[in-house]
């Protein structure tokens, strides 16, 4: 029988009509352990290999030596440290794109949570950063996805101001999950993250990015507004142009810096089907 808490927080899926029921269906049948296994990093201790194991925690120089298969048994086969940090600028608010960044919250919170894994949340901006910690109490869940899904954009990114301050939270190797749509000087996004790498924490950026941002489809000299700042843009057609160079290279120049750090990240279109690319993302982390 459910717990008090354990309804309240189903009854809170249902207020904001997250259908996951398939998307969790098609994610997880099969899977025995969280589909975030092998994110956190904290060795414990050795034990024989079984049959299923992942061949690339056998340690190879203990083999040598005893001419038996071990294991590399890690922290994360009880349970990992999640931490969710959901932009919450006012860019977000473009097409949407701070919409599907909720449901994403929500539904990885979701995941994490019946996977019996450690979840907390971190909105940030350049003024507001509300930060909850992890924890696997329903409450405590049901408070991420109230503020994943009902906070509302305001103010500018700054990543280096906000990860600061998550640095100085996390204690433990965990798994950072970041969602955004990384309208920030690309040296500051990848500075920002740098330390977490250092610091051997395992990242996913997922960018939340709309088709209409690299495109520019546009005929004629249009106003344009900066989100983030509210003032206008008169941008002609060759400006316009210009501009669509600047987007694209920008996102190429942080892309290329993730995949030198070894920072996993996924392109989300807000035009496109959540549950497909959700799906096709822990398609390809089994």
């Amino acid at each position: 029988m459910l717990k008090r808490e354990e309804v309240e927080l189903l009854d809170t899926l249902k207020k904001y009509r997250i259908k996951i029921d398939k998307i969790m269906e098609g994610l997880l049948q099969g899977l025995h352990r969280s589909p975030f296994h092998g994110f956190s990093v904290d060795f414990k201790e050795y034990r024989p290999y079984e049959k299923g194991d992942d061949p690339r925690w056998i340690d190879w120089k203990l083999y040598a030596r005893s001419d038996r298969f071990f294991v590399k048994k890690f922290e994360e086969e009880t349970n990992v440290r999640i931490f969710i940090s959901q932009d919450i600028s006012n860019s977000m608010e473009f097409k949407g794109k701070h919409e599907i960044a909720g449901k994403l919250v929500a539904l990885l919170t979701y995941i994490a949570y019946f996977a019996g894994d450690y979840v907390g949340l971190f909105q940030f901006n350049n003024k507001e950063r509300l930060y909850v910690s992890p924890s696997r109490k329903p409450a405590h869940i049901k408070r991420i996805l109230d503020l994943a899904l009902t906070t509302k954009p305001s103010g500018k990114t700054d990543f280096l101001r906000a990860f600061d301050l998550l640095s100085r939270k996390i204690s433990k190797r965990s798994l950072i999950i970041i969602i955004s749509d990384l309208i920030d000087e690309a040296d500051k996004i990848i500075n920002s993250l740098k330390y977490f790498k250092a610091r051997h924490h395992e990242l996913i950026v997922f960018h939340i990015i709309s088709h209409e941002e690299i495109v520019l489809k546009y005929q004629g000299d249009i106003i344009g507004v900066d989100l983030e700042t509210g003032r206008e843009l008169p941008l002609t057609r060759e400006s316009l142009s210009h501009l669509r160079t600047i987007i694209n290279s920008h996102f190429m120049d942080i892309y290329e810096q993730f995949k030198k750090l070894g920072i996993r990240f996924e392109r989300f279109f807000v035009e496109d089907s959540f549950e497909g690319q959700i799906t096709r993302f822990f398609i390809r982390r089994r």
